[in-house]
C-alpha cells in the first residue's frame, strides 16, 4: 500500500535518503533471535494439531496436502520437526535452535519515490523549510492544507519517524515536529509497505 510521507532535513534529496534509510525493510540489522526453539516448536504444534482437528471432521479434508503435512511434521522427533517448520516458515536457526533474523522490526517502508504518486500535488513544495510551509499553511493555502491536513501519513527526521500506513501521523505531531527547525527542508516522498 502507499502513503505519504514527510521526511524533515537534508539539503537535497541525496541527504534526506539517509535520514530515511535506517527504516527500510531491506536495511540489515545484526542477527537476533525472534523466537526460542522451544516457543516456535510449541507454538507450530499447536498449529498443526488445530488444523488436524478441524480438517479431520471432514473425511474429504484428510486428503489435503496441508493435513498429510501437518500429520507427518507431528510424527517428527522435536530437532526433526524444529528443521521442517523452520523451512515450513521460511526461517533460519542458530545453533541453539532459536529462530533468528536479520529483518529490520523499525522499518516502515519497503519502496519509495520522492514525489511518486503525489508529484502533482507536492512538486512545487519539495525543499520548503518547515517555516514556509507553516505560513503557508497559517495563510490558508489550500494545497498545503489539504497536504498536511489529510494526506501525510508518517514524518520522519533526524530524531526517528512517527507514523506510518496504518495508524497515520497526528496533525499535531507533524506541526510539532515541523516546530522543531523552522530552516529544515521538507521532502514528500511516496512510500510503500
Amino acid at each position: 500500500m502507499h502513503f505519504l510521507g514527510a521526511v524533515i532535513g537534508g539539503s537535497n534529496t541525496s541527504e534526506a535518503e539517509a535520514i530515511i534509510d535506517p527504516y527500510s525493510e531491506y536495511e540489515e540489522v545484526e542477527e537476533y533471535v525472534l523466537y526460542t526453539r522451544d516457543e516456535f516448536l510449541k507454538d507450530n504444534q499447536e498449529n498443526d494439531r488445530r488444523l488436524i482437528e478441524r480438517e479431520g471432521e471432514n473425511q474429504h479434508d484428510r486428503t489435503s496436502e496441508a493435513f498429510e503435512k501437518a500429520e507427518r511434521r507431528l510424527a517428527l522427533n522435536d530437532e526433526e520437526a524444529l528443521e521442517a517448520y523452520a523451512e515450513y516458515c521460511g526461517y533460519s536457526l542458530n545453533e541453539d535452535g532459536d529462530v533468528v533474523s536479520t529483518f529490520n522490526n523499525d522499518s516502515f517502508y519497503d519502496w519509495y519515490e520522492f514525489g511518486g504518486r503525489w508529484e502533482e500535488m507536492v512538486g512545487g513544495l519539495q525543499g520548503i523549510t518547515c517555516g514556509e510551509l507553516k505560513e503557508r499553511y497559517g495563510d490558508g493555502d489550500s494545497e498545503v492544507r489539504e497536504l498536511l491536513d489529510c494526506n501525510v501519513s508518517v514524518v520522519c527526521d533526524n530524531d526517528g519517524y512517527e507514523g506510518g500506513v496504518w495508524f497515520p501521523v497526528s496533525r499535531d505531531a507533524l506541526f510539532e515536529r515541523l516546530g522543531d527547525d523552522s530552516s529544515a527542508r521538507v521532502w514528500f516522498v511516496d512510500f510503500h509497505d
